[in-house]
């Protein structure tokens, strides 16, 4: 039989496909818990391939690894560690023959040593069959590859943490603010029952006006809701745009707002270049411009200003409206999906989150510099084109 799996493990070209194969007996390095448990220590005292059939022979798993003496750890594909310090720790030794070594090895299965660390992750998965008779056996190889938890990857995954904190927050957000207008509708769907009944027209015709406006008011804020999902993603590829043109298109298109409003626009000249999607900026500027429109208070004399700064290493833009602007418990809040400075404030408060996005997305960051009754300053910063900075 021996003979033949060394020929079998010969026609496979096992040697090739991998360094170190081996298997181990129950409990030898973890306690058994499932029969997919699987582990593996190379084994030098046979050749690579009768190891591997002989294993699969015996019906024990064996994983394939590139580094000899790795302690193998896989929760994907059925490799799976228990918290057992004792008996990893009596296993690994067996591996490492050295105590010292062993130590190195936590209980979650993760190897550190001077300061680098990384998972064993398998990567590929090799089926293979093999016929002897009437024996007959089949088996796994994983070929394992080493991840280095460089700076990149930790930085990488506290960026996927804060993504998922955000998703959090923006199903809650919506969640939370949708209900309110289902709410209102609910209510005044009962108080119409009623007042059908009574056969007070007047009324009915007030609550069907209440039912409207809810219904209207939660289209927009779908409609918004879908707007800042979309604002994630920059459509066109980044160019080199004058802002003076991102500024002027914002502005066309907020033209009949700002004259209804008897706003009084100015422009800072010779603004610098930006590398961006001019489309998403033009998006961001006119929220901003409504934004403003909309917190003016009882301004007699309304203004909003476009202009830019330099600071440090910094080329800052900004919006500047003289409304009734912002308290500093608020400059952060502003930008959370759905929030209002006022109760009863216009939009659906969802501008801003939109602006806060897309200026992320191009690189950038965005804060807002007010006080309550004394205006209201949005800075963003976005990449500006090298041989203009200044």
């Amino acid at each position: 039989m021996r003979s033949g799996l060394e020929q079998r493990a010969r026609e496979l070209g096992v040697q090739h496909a991998c360094r170190f194969l081996g298997y181990i007996p129950d409990g030898e390095l973890v306690n058994y818990y499932k029969a997919c448990d699987v582990v593996c220590i190379p084994s030098r005292n046979e050749p690579f391939g009768i190891v591997v059939l002989e294993a699969w022979a015996a019906g024990k798993p064996i994983v394939v690894t590139h580094n000899g003496f790795d302690f193998v750890r896989h929760e994907v594909n059925g490799l799976k560690v228990y918290d057992n310090p004792g008996s990893i720790a009596w296993g690994i030794k067996s591996v490492f023959c050295d105590l010292e070594k062993a130590k190195r090895i936590g209980a979650n299965g993760r190897k550190t040593a001077e300061g680098f660390s990384w998972d064993n992750i398998a990567r590929m998965t090799m089926s293979v069959y093999v016929e002897d008779g009437e024996n007959r056996f089949s088996g796994r190889a994983e070929e394992v590859k080493e991840m280095e938890e460089s700076g990149e990857y930790r930085a990488l995954i506290e960026e996927l943490k804060a993504k998922n904190a955000e998703l959090e927050r923006f199903a809650y957000a919506v969640s939370h603010d949708l209900k309110s207008p289902l709410i209102t509708i609910q209510s005044f769907v009962d108080m119409l029952r009623e007042d059908l009944e009574l056969k007070e027209a007047e009324k009915v015709e007030s609550d069907l006006r209440y039912i409207e406006n809810a219904a209207t008011r939660m289209g927009h804020q779908l409609e918004d809701t879908l707007e800042l999902s979309r604002s994630g993603r920059v459509v066109h590829p980044p160019k080199d745009v004058p802002f003076v043109e991102i500024v002027q298109e914002a502005l066309e298109q907020t033209s009949v707002k700002i004259k209804s409003n008897n706003i009084e626009v100015a422009v800072a000249e010779d603004f610098p270049t930006v590398h961006a999607d001019k489309a998403k900026l033009v998006e961001a500027l006119v929220n901003l411009v409504d934004n403003s429109i909309n917190y003016m208070g009882e301004q007699s004399h309304p203004k909003i200003y476009f202009g830019y700064c330099i600071r440090g290493n910094e080329t800052v833009f900004f919006v500047r409206d003289n409304g009734m602007g912002i308290e500093p418990g608020q400059h952060e809040k502003v930008f959370d999906l759905f929030y209002q400075v006022t109760k009863h404030g216009k939009g659906t408060g969802v501008g801003l989150a939109i602006v806060k996005r897309i200026i992320e997305v191009h690189g950038g960051r965005i804060w807002i510099e007010s006080k309550k009754g004394k205006g209201c300053t949005v800075c963003f910063t976005l990449p500006v084109r090298s041989e203009e900075k200044r």
